[in-house]
């Protein structure tokens, strides 16, 4: 009877403490996941960050230009060119659990608004070829020392009913995302490479 109690004992120690190294085995193994996605996360920020440095001055310059002088604003889009693979890969339950809570919710907000971007981009994108306005910007400033004041009234309130919003709402957005993803970055200690030391 005591051999089968002890054996019992042995069996089930063996059981538990089998369990016990799956379980601490399984657990690293989801840290090591949940570190390999933050390390693609980190690398798609930092190139993210570089991509809304060389957009924003552009647009913030193509915004002012609109709201002052809108004859002479040269309608081209240049929009960054935002990635969101890395944490569409990591958006799962190893990641939100093997995470500091406050650094995911950062995460999170800072791909809200790439997100966002990204929509913005096709929007306007989409405003543009509804609505053809390369042409006419092309065709009016030629013709702009023919434009009455009134024809050009018109104009320059269309271009605030149309342009001006779009432009408003998507630099507003860059210069966010910039002050975020750089917040994020320092907190995360990645550092950006900047050849052209800007």
């Amino acid at each position: 009877m005591k051999e089968n109690i002890r054996e019992l004992v042995i069996v089930t120690l063996g059981i538990l403490i089998a369990f016990a190294l799956n379980s601490w085995n399984e657990e690293r193994k989801a840290i090591r996941e949940s570190e390999n996605y933050l390390e693609g996360i980190k690398i798609e920020l930092a190139h993210n960050f570089k991509e809304i440095k060389k957009a924003l001055p552009y647009h913030q310059g193509l915004l002012k230009k609109l709201q002052q002088t809108p004859l002479e604003a040269n309608i081209v889009l240049n929009a960054p060119h935002l990635q969101n693979i890395a944490w569409k890969l990591a958006e799962n339950q190893v990641f939100k659990t093997h995470t500091d809570a406050d650094l995911y919710r950062k995460i999170a907000r800072c791909y809200q608004i790439n997100k966002y971007l990204i929509e913005a981009d096709q929007n306007a994108s989409d405003r543009m070829s509804e609505v053809n306005i390369m042409a006419p910007y092309h065709m009016i400033s030629t013709l702009s020392d023919k434009l009455s004041d009134k024809e050009y009234e018109t104009f320059k309130r269309r271009t605030k009913q149309s342009w001006i919003p779009i432009f408003e709402s998507w630099t507003a957005g860059e210069e966010r995302y910039f002050k975020e993803l750089q917040e994020l970055l320092d907190e995360l200690g990645v550092k950006i490479d900047d050849p052209e030391g800007n």
